[in-house]
């Protein structure tokens, strides 16, 4: 069927023009490709509608929904008739882009879903989808992909039939190329700078920079205070730094090179070694002043 051709120059509300209606059981359980234009514009754009129930395509229908619009200026709205339309309320007051930057919307009463897929693929490193940022003008070198994010499998050696997955972001530099910046792995590991998180759960090849950096500990070094504690003397303590040459408790240069340190456990060691030399101090300064009494006293005594 096709429907009576109406126009309406600069609508106030999207308006159809008419267009291809695709009937089942007298009427109903239709859908529709129709011209349609959209508000404040005078060409039409292409709009695509379905039915839910049996209700007759007309003025009281209760059952006919806009799916999906081809906006003339070349956005799509999939479950929206308004492609480019602000959601967020929070957009007003903190504009980023404009309806003219937009080319997709995906809107649902419940969860938007926009599900990217590839079957039959479980090689290991496969990509399973992706987006890409692309720039097709003023590029430096050959790579037209400055920025992307994809979904890529990684195969479990005991059973061939599964893998797992992780997410890759990379970015490009300037006459270099694509690189892999940052990796989302398949045990929640983050990886920045690098692939391989070495079973850490945030990895950085590089350097960290941060205002502030708070350390949760269990456990903390004021057992040097308590009465049981034994204390190295220091003819000790000469014996150990002579053999050793580093402090007891504290790694050697070559563990840290190897293993790196934990900074929570590595502030309460050093602060345990503090604490001993506090106690050491004490210990010196008691035995400074019973010498300094005893040179009084000697004094005296002539």
């Amino acid at each position: 069927m096709i429907a009576p051709f109406s126009y309406t120059s600069s609508p106030t509300v999207l308006t159809s023009l008419g267009g291809i209606i695709f009937n089942q059981e007298n009427m109903d359980k239709s859908a529709a490709i129709q011209g349609a234009v959209p508000a404040g514009w005078h060409v039409p754009g292409i709009l695509f509608s379905t039915k839910t129930s049996w209700d007759m395509p007309g003025p009281g229908m209760k059952d006919w929904y806009d799916r999906m619009f081809i906006h003339p200026g070349g956005d799509v709205g999939i479950g929206t008739i308004t492609p480019g339309e602000t959601f967020n309320s929070n957009q007003a007051g903190f504009p980023s882009y404009t309806a003219a930057d937009r080319v997709l919307s995906v809107a649902s009463p419940n969860l938007p879903v926009l599900e990217l897929n590839r079957s039959n693929t479980t090689a290991n490193g496969a990509k399973i989808g992706a987006i890409y940022f692309t720039n097709t003008a003023n590029q430096g070198d050959a790579h037209l992909q400055v920025a992307g994010v994809w979904a890529e499998n990684v195969s479990n050696p005991a059973y061939t039939g599964g893998s797992g997955s992780k997410l890759v972001f990379m970015t490009k530099q300037l006459g270099v190329g694509t690189q892999h910046k940052m990796t989302f792995d398949e045990t929640g590991n983050l990886s920045i700078g690098t692939s391989n998180s070495k079973g850490y759960k945030l990895a950085v090849d590089g350097t960290v920079g941060a205002r502030k950096v708070k350390v949760s500990q269990e456990s903390w070094a004021d057992f040097v205070f308590e009465p049981g504690y034994r204390l190295p003397s220091l003819p000790e303590l000469e014996r150990y730094l002579r053999e050793h040459k580093h402090l007891p408790d504290i790694p050697s240069a070559q563990e840290v090179s190897e293993n790196g340190i934990d900074i929570g456990e590595m502030n309460k060691v050093l602060l345990q070694k503090v604490e001993e030399q506090a106690l050491y101090i004490i210990d010196l300064n008691k035995k400074l002043e019973a010498l300094t009494e005893q040179v009084k006293q000697l004094q005296t005594s002539r």
